[in-house]
């Protein structure tokens, strides 16, 4: 996308906006989806590699304890 079709997005986002409380709605939901955008994007193969090595970990005794992450974290 351009930069040109981006504004124009924008400003017609902005004009579909009638009222105060739809833009604070906007506003919420903007700023809740530059929250919870996740640093890290696994593919289905890549996500099953990650567990399958927690398993091994967790069986060969590496990693750390849900209980020494609380304590570690404070959250005790």
């Amino acid at each position: 996308m351009t930069v040109l079709e981006l504004e124009s997005k924008k400003k017609k986002l902005i004009e579909d906006i009638d009222s105060e409380e739809l833009l604070d709605k906007v506003q919420k939901f903007i700023k809740r989806l530059k929250k919870n955008t996740s640093p890290c994007r696994f593919s289905i193969d890549e996500l099953r590699e990650e567990v399958k090595q927690g398993e091994i970990d967790a069986e060969t005794g590496l990693g750390i304890s849900q209980e020494d992450m609380r304590k570690r974290y404070l959250l005790v």
